[in-house]
């Protein structure tokens, strides 16, 4: 026992026989250690597991683990780990910090390590423009998490940005770039981490040309078309269109369901499938006026109304959507039937709906409240309309013009000096809606409106106010007014931002509808040019499809629209026109983010057309007008060229050269043409070379021959093929001329 006592270092004194002595002097204290963490970094956003190896360490003893002095969970630890849950920490944190574990009343127990970073993870939500010359040009990223420092990589080239707006908002100017094609776009924060999407900027090369592949949009169907629909209907994240018809006076057209079939069975251009007979069920013989989409029943799913004449009556026909594009019939109830629209009125959270037109042979509003199943009942409400012969109600607006947090209504109406009524929503006052037309609404100038629509102001005029302001499409005169709010009133500030617009032959449309064309963040209108006699006349641009493009401060400049029927110049002058455009409507049919157009003809075919000038700045667009001939281009017509060159090609063959998934084109060229007329110097000047295109991912191809390509020399080539020969996964190029067959091995990027 004694040898214990000793081994110990302990004394017993004092003891008598039986009695247990006390321990006397101080043990060194035990102090804690720290080896290593893992992982020695992590995000700043916080939730991460972190492990702290070392000795020592106390178990259930009031631990406190500190990063950076933020406290940080503890989850698991014994005497040699400890494990925490990190913190979420600001963003200024990223970088170094410290990791100190201490128990507050004992100062020997306090240790700290220095081998720890916070990392800021960036995330890009969306840069401007898309596509760039190979000249270069300013580029705009707005996201998270971008540090002060960063640099903006695309391609081989990186370069530094300019913080904008500290954290979210960067800037940089991108320099003239060595080659052209669709490479990476990659923010990277000094600390190393960045956000990378691949492929995402488009680099035009410096003959680009007009290089634009589309696939076959909207069926043949010659219906007499009033309008369209558009929204998701099937929940894959492309928009669907319903068109309405005039199956009143048509005995062989039904309203037409089109479902977009892009990404469906390896579809990856826009494809409208007919849907019609097993998904939408006719309503009879109905001239069918007007439509709209929300969801009623709140199950997640855009449900469908519809509303016209059918003879004896106007009507509004209700559908349930089954979440899969297919809808069957809720009901149908009286109502006007010129527009309608849906929105919260009660606020109650579910949408109403609000349709105005003739009924009954007088101008009316009715007003539809939601209990939240889908099941509309018609409320008491009274509008005061105009009655006067030959007026009809037949424009509606919905939105809170007057800043209560409630939608108001806005009815326009065609025939009369009266253009516009306007009621505010009282319904938390006093049950009812108040007109204010003459406290809110310019003085009435003897002209009829034909369409209304709101936006924010600071979508349109720069401003950081949210009232809402207005497009208003005039007609007989076809003048586009645009009303600035002041919060008390509206304001017509047409002349001032609309210079040059009204009281010419361009402003001759049908209908009009308002976007952000180019992404630029701007609200544009596209009007849509108003068949007349038939004929179209170039020099007064007559019938002429139109973008008012916003350049800034809502101050809007004219660009012809010349990828929509009807023509700008050249062989169409004089010839008739066999479309008769009568509505347009707005969604994303190939998926990036883009508007795209819907044109409802009562001539000729329905179609969708694909937006190709989203990503191009407004001065661009500006200084080159000819940018509106493939501003939209139908998605019915296939247009493949190469850029700056006239080529006739023996052969084809399509593949996946450069693994991005997806497929690429190389053309084998015989001759190449100069102004229609075959060029027999090409072949003395080494211009005889074939051609390869790659897939840019957005519906079009670009030339990389000379990047892509080395060594090619004149030949007459008969045939070519793409074969993986060496079996690395990589496609080569075999090409067959008259005398010899040559192999181009692929480097594994697209690249010879």
């Amino acid at each position: 026992m004694s040898i214990i006592l000793l081994s110990v270092g302990m004394l017993l004194t004092g003891c008598s026989e039986g009695e247990v002595g006390e321990i006397t002097g101080n043990p060194d204290p035990i102090y804690p250690e720290i080896y290593r963490v893992e992982p020695e970094a992590v995000p700043v956003t916080g939730g991460h597991t972190l492990v702290i190896y070392g000795k020592n360490f106390r178990k259930n003893a009031g631990n406190i683990v500190l990063i950076g002095g933020v406290p940080a969970h503890l989850s698991v630890y014994d005497r040699e780990k400890i494990e925490v849950i990190t913190p979420q920490v600001d963003l200024s944190m990223a970088g170094p910090q410290e990791i100190r574990v201490y128990i507050p009343d004992d100062p020997d127990y306090d240790v700290t390590y220095h081998g720890f970073r916070f990392l800021s993870e960036p995330h890009v939500v969306e840069y401007f423009p898309k596509t760039l010359p190979i000249g270069g040009g300013k580029v705009t990223i707005t996201g998270k998490s971008f540090l002060e420092g960063a640099t903006l990589q695309i391609g081989d080239i990186e370069i530094p940005t300019r913080t904008i707006e500290p954290h979210r908002v960067l800037e940089a100017e991108i320099p003239p770039m060595k080659a052209a094609g669709s490479f990476d776009l990659v923010v990277r924060n000094p600390d190393g981490m960045e956000a990378a999407l691949p492929k995402a900027m488009r680099i035009l090369p410096a003959t680009s040309g007009k290089l634009v592949m589309t696939a076959p949009g909207l069926p043949v169907v010659r219906d007499v078309s009033n309008g369209a629909v558009v929204g998701d209907l099937d929940r894959d994240g492309l928009d669907d269109v319903v068109i309405l018809n005039d199956t009143l006076n048509d005995a062989e057209a039904f309203n037409r369901l089109y479902i977009n079939m892009k990404g469906k069975s390896g579809e990856r251009f826009p494809r409208f499938e007919d849907r019609t007979i097993p998904c939408l069920p006719g309503i009879g013989r109905v001239n069918t006026r007007s439509g709209a989409l929300e969801d009623l029943d709140g199950d997640g799913d855009l449900d469908l109304a519809l509303a016209g004449w059918n003879g004896s009556e106007h009507r509004a026909y209700l559908y349930r959507n089954d979440g899969t594009g297919c809808f069957t019939r809720m009901t149908d109830l009286p109502a006007p039937s010129a527009a309608l629209g849906f929105t919260d009125l009660n606020g109650d959270g579910y949408p109403d709906l609000v349709a105005t037109g003739r009924e009954e042979g007088e101008n009316r509003v009715a007003v539809f409240l939601n209990p939240g199943t889908g099941a509309l009942n018609r409320a008491p409400f009274n509008f005061a309309l105009p009655q006067e012969a030959g007026m009809k109600a037949a424009a509606l607006e919905l939105g809170d013009i007057d800043g209560d947090g409630t939608s108001d209504i806005l009815v326009g109406f065609k025939g009369d000096r009266w253009g516009m009524r306007l009621f505010l929503n009282r319904l938390s006052d006093n049950g009812g809606f108040t007109d204010a037309s003459e406290d809110w609404l310019p003085a009435d100038e003897g002209t009829t409106t034909n369409k209304i629509v709101l936006r924010l102001a600071s979508e349109v005029f720069q401003t950081p106010d949210e009232p809402l302001s207005l497009f208003v499409l005039l007609v007989p005169t076809y003048e586009v007014r645009l009303y600035m709010n002041t919060g008390t009133r509206l304001v017509d500030v047409s002349n001032e931002n609309m210079p040059g617009l009204n009281g010419t032959a361009y402003a001759n449309l049908e209908d009009i509808v308002a976007t952000d064309v180019n992404g630029d963040g701007y609200t544009d209108l596209i009007g849509l040019g108003k068949e007349e006699e038939g004929y179209f006349d170039v020099g007064d641009y007559d019938n002429q499809n139109a973008i008012y493009l916003n350049r800034g401060l809502g101050l809007f400049e004219y660009i012809p629209l010349c990828g929509l029927p009807y023509a700008c110049s050249g062989p169409s002058e004089g010839s008739l026109i066999e479309d008769d455009g009568r509505a347009l409507a707005i969604g994303d049919f190939d998926g990036d983010h883009c508007p795209d157009l819907v044109m409802a003809d009562a001539l000729d075919q329905d179609r969708a057309y694909l937006n190709r000038l989203c990503g191009v700045d407004a001065e661009a667009i500006s200084a080159d007008p000819s940018l509106g001939d493939t501003a939209f281009v139908d998605a019915s017509i296939l247009n493949l060229g190469l850029p700056g060159i006239g080529f006739n090609s023996a052969s084809v063959a399509v593949g996946d050269v450069n693994g991005d998934g997806y497929d690429d084109l190389f053309f084998g060229i015989t001759a190449i043409e100069k102004n229609g007329v075959i060029d027999m110097e090409a072949f003395a000047e080494d211009q005889l070379i074939n051609h390869l295109l790659l897939n840019d991912r957005q519906g079009g191809f670009i030339d990389v021959t000379a990047e892509a390509i080395k060594g090619q020399k004149n030949t007459l080539t008969n045939e070519v093929k793409m074969l993986d020969t060496d079996h690395d996964g990589d496609l080569e190029l075999i090409v067959a001329n008259e005398n010899t067959v040559q192999l181009y091995r692929n480097m594994g990027d697209g690249t010879f």
